[in-house]
C-alpha cells in the first residue's frame, strides 16, 4: 500500500519567485507536510478563523478547527430596524440584534444539508450600550438536525453575569454533529446579542 492516498502534483519555481501579494484569494492555499509525511492544505478560512493545537490532516478524528460558516436564521420581528438577527453574525460589535419580545428570542446559522459539523468552541460579544451585557447571561447554545425551530439539544450555557467590553469564549465538548446552531437567550433577555461564533470541526 502507498504512503499517500492520491497524487499532488506540485510545480516547483526555477528560482525565488519575486512576486509579493498582499491580499488572498478565496483559492488560495498553503501546502504542508505533518508529522508522518502525509501532505495537506490549510486554506485561508483557516488561517483567518485560527489553527486548532491538536489539528491534523483532514479526516483525522481531531481535524481542524475552523470558524463556522452558513445562513443566518432568528426570531423576528427585532425590536429595532436594522437590529434583525443577521447583525448578530455581521462581524461588527457595535451593532447588536434585538428581538422585539422579552423572551423566545433566538439566532443561528443554518450550516447546510450535507454540511453537519461537531461544534468545538463558541465566542459571544454581548451587547455593550446602556450596561445589558448582563442579557447574555445563561443563554443556552444549542444544536438540531431536524430544521431551525426544532428538535433542539443544549450543549454550552453561559455563566450568569458575563464581563463587559470582551469577549466570552468557551469551549463545548460534544461528539455529535449537527446542521443548525443557536444562540438561545433566556426570558426577559430579547435575545439582545452582539455578535456570535461558533467554530468546529
Amino acid at each position: 500500500m502507498g504512503l499517500f492516498r492520491k497524487q499532488i502534483r506540485i510545480q516547483v519555481p526555477s528560482a525565488i519567485p519575486n512576486l509579493v501579494k498582499t491580499t488572498a484569494d478565496a483559492s488560495d492555499y498553503l501546502l504542508m507536510i505533518d508529522n508522518e509525511g502525509i501532505p495537506y492544505k490549510i486554506t485561508k478560512a483557516n488561517l483567518l478563523a485560527g489553527l486548532s493545537s491538536g489539528g491534523s490532516s483532514g479526516g483525522s478524528s481531531g481535524g481542524t478547527e475552523i470558524k463556522l460558516v452558513g445562513t443566518p436564521f432568528g426570531a423576528s420581528p427585532s425590536y429595532y430596524v436594522g437590529h434583525e438577527f443577521d447583525k448578530a453574525f455581521d462581524g461588527n460589535i457595535s451593532i447588536f440584534y434585538d428581538y422585539a419580545y422579552p423572551s423566545g428570542g433566538y439566532c443561528g446559522l443554518d450550516l447546510g444539508a450535507t454540511n453537519t459539523k461537531k461544534l468545538a468552541k463558541i465566542r459571544v460579544y454581548p451587547r455593550q450600550d446602556s450596561g445589558v451585557h448582563t442579557r447574555s447571561g445563561g443563554a443556552r447554545i444549542q444544536g438540531s438536525n431536524s430544521s431551525e425551530t426544532t428538535g433542539y439539544v443544549d450543549l454550552f450555557t453561559f455563566p450568569a453575569t458575563p464581563n463587559t467590553g470582551v469577549w466570552y469564549e468557551g469551549s463545548v465538548q460534544i461528539t455529535a454533529t449537527y446542521r443548525y446552531i443557536r444562540y438561545y437567550a433566556v426570558d426577559g433577555a430579547y435575545c439582545s446579542v452582539a455578535e456570535v461564533e461558533f467554530y468546529g470541526v
